[in-house]
C-alpha cells in the first residue's frame, strides 16, 4: 500500500522530483562582446532552455537523504549525453562551438515531493581564458545564493577537443557539416537530437530513460 506524505499530491507517484534542468548557451547570431551579450550584467534574457522532469526515486532509495541523492546523481549522469546534444549550442560566452558542459545543481531531496534544479552551462572550453574566467563570476554570483558551503569553481585544464560538440547527434557525434545539419529532436521528448533513424534506434535502450520523464520543454531563443 502507497501512504500519501503531509505535501504530497494524491495524484503525485511516490517519490516522484520535481525537477527543472535550465541549460544555458548561444548561437552564432549572438553578439561577441561580453557587455553586448548580456547588457543587464545578469543575462536574465540569455538563450537558454528549460526542462521539466518528473522521475521517480524507487523506494528502495528512498529511506534517507543521502540515498535520494545518490539515486539522483546516478540519474543525472545516465541521462547526460541526452541532455547535451539538444540544440546547435554555442558557448555561453563567445561564438564557439560548446564542447564541455558544467552542471551544477541544488536540491530539495528531504521534501514531500522530493524537488531538484539544476543549472548546466555549455562552455567552448573549462581551459583558463576569457569563457572560464566568465563562468567563475558566474559561479560565483551562485555561490553568494548557495551559501558558504559552495566550493568555487576553478578552470579545469582538460583539451577541450577531446569532447564533442554539444550541436552533434547523441550517438554518432558526427562533427561534419552535413551531418550537423541533418539532425532532428526525438519527436517524443522534443530535445534530445539524431541524425537519423539508426542512431536514435542505438541509442533508445539508454535515451528512453530520460525520454519517458520528460513533461515539459519550454525554449527561451530571443
Amino acid at each position: 500500500m502507497a501512504y500519501i506524505t503531509e505535501g504530497q499530491d494524491s495524484e503525485t507517484p511516490f517519490g516522484e522530483v520535481q525537477w527543472t534542468i535550465i541549460i544555458y548557451g548561444s548561437c552564432s547570431r549572438d553578439p561577441e562582446d561580453y557587455d553586448e551579450r548580456f547588457p543587464d550584467g545578469k543575462g536574465m534574457d540569455q538563450r537558454r532552455a528549460e526542462l521539466q522532469l518528473r522521475p521517480v526515486i524507487p523506494a528502495e532509495h528512498m529511506g534517507s537523504v543521502a540515498a535520494r541523492t545518490k539515486y539522483m546523481q546516478q540519474f543525472s549522469h545516465e541521462i547526460h549525453s541526452d541532455v547535451k546534444h539538444s540544440r546547435n549550442w554555442r558557448c555561453e560566452f563567445c561564438k564557439k562551438f560548446a564542447r564541455e558542459t558544467l552542471w551544477s545543481m541544488a536540491s530539495w531531496l528531504h521534501l514531500n515531493p522530493p524537488r531538484m534544479t539544476t543549472y548546466i552551462h555549455n562552455l567552448c572550453s573549462t581551459n583558463p581564458g576569457p569563457c572560464a574566467e566568465a563562468f567563475a563570476d558566474t559561479d560565483a554570483q551562485m555561490a553568494a545564493i548557495g551559501g558558504p558551503s559552495h566550493v568555487p569553481w576553478k578552470p579545469q585544464g582538460y583539451h577541450s577537443d577531446v569532447f564533442p560538440m554539444s550541436a552533434t547527434c547523441a550517438v554518432c557525434k558526427d562533427e561534419s557539416l552535413s551531418k550537423r545539419k541533418s539532425v532532428k529532436q526525438c519527436a517524443r521528448c522534443k530535445f534530445t537530437r539524431y541524425c537519423s533513424v539508426a542512431c536514435q534506434k542505438e541509442h533508445w535502450p539508454t535515451h528512453k530513460v530520460f525520454c519517458k520523464v520528460v513533461q515539459d520543454v519550454k525554449w527561451v531563443w530571443h
